[in-house]
């Protein structure tokens, strides 16, 4: 059987051979280029999956940030909460013990030593008061409070008065209202808090004197140097002395 070549010319067989050539360069150059576009989308998704896990990994840490400042700041809302629950409630327990609102109300004997030191403590509302039982000058009353750190009495309210006056059956009590002969009015000596309650005796000139004395049916005035008992008082945040009795003053 006659070979294929035996049929081709020269040229003919030259370009036979370049079509094969370019056959083989074609196949040749679309392999490469198959395994080029799977090599870029093999990197492509090698670098998707680097992207991946570092969003993962930043995610996590994050999350991890934020769970553990959740975890601190929960922590010292529970420790302020804990204080100022411990605060609330030994400020009850102080109010519940010692300021007492105006359905309550007790009174106890301090001391009793000698014949003219006789003092008694009585706490109403936002104020504890001393009823100093024996007899001094107006002026010497305000001095004994004042040595104690207290002042006397100033009334705030009528309910504060109704209270007071259940208290001091049957003696008279030098109380904090005086007369300023410079402003020609009647003062209650301690305006810091409120301006006190405003009695009948302050919406006129003295009668009897420039000093207010308590009793339990009314407020009036007096000549200073005359001697009665005393109140002192002081609010409930205070600290409240252990005696009011001086030395000097025991017979």
């Amino acid at each position: 059987m006659p070979d294929l070549e035996d049929f081709l010319s020269s040229p003919e067989k030259c370009f036979a051979a370049l079509l094969g050539c370019i056959l083989l360069i074609s196949k040749a150059s679309m392999l490469a280029t198959m395994v080029a576009v799977i090599l870029v989308f093999q990197e492509k998704n090698e670098k998707e999956k680097v992207l991946e896990d570092l969003r993962k990994a930043h995610i996590t840490q994050n999350d991890s940030s934020l769970q553990k400042l959740l975890t601190n700041v929960t922590s010292e809302y529970n420790i302020l909460k804990s204080k100022m629950d411990q605060e609330k409630m030994d400020l009850e327990l102080c109010f519940e013990n010692r300021s007492h609102r105006k359905d309550k109300i007790f009174a106890k004997p301090l001391e009793n030593i000698g014949k003219t030191c006789e003092v008694y403590l009585t706490c109403y509302g936002v104020k504890c008061y001393y009823f100093i039982i024996d007899n001094k000058t107006w002026e010497k009353c305000k001095q004994t409070c004042q040595n104690q750190g207290l002042s006397l009495l100033k009334i705030d309210d009528k309910d504060e008065l109704v209270f007071l006056v259940s208290q001091i059956y049957p003696k008279k009590y030098w109380i904090g209202l005086f007369f300023d002969t410079r402003e020609k009015r009647w003062k209650w000596m301690d305006a810091g808090r409120s301006s006190g309650i405003n009695v009948t005796i302050m919406n006129k000139p003295p009668t009897d004197g420039k000093c207010a004395f308590l009793t339990s049916a009314r407020i009036s005035d007096m000549p200073c140097d005359n001697a009665y008992s005393c109140v002192c008082e002081k609010r409930m945040d205070a600290t409240f002395p252990a005696s009011m009795c001086r030395k000097e003053e025991r017979p």
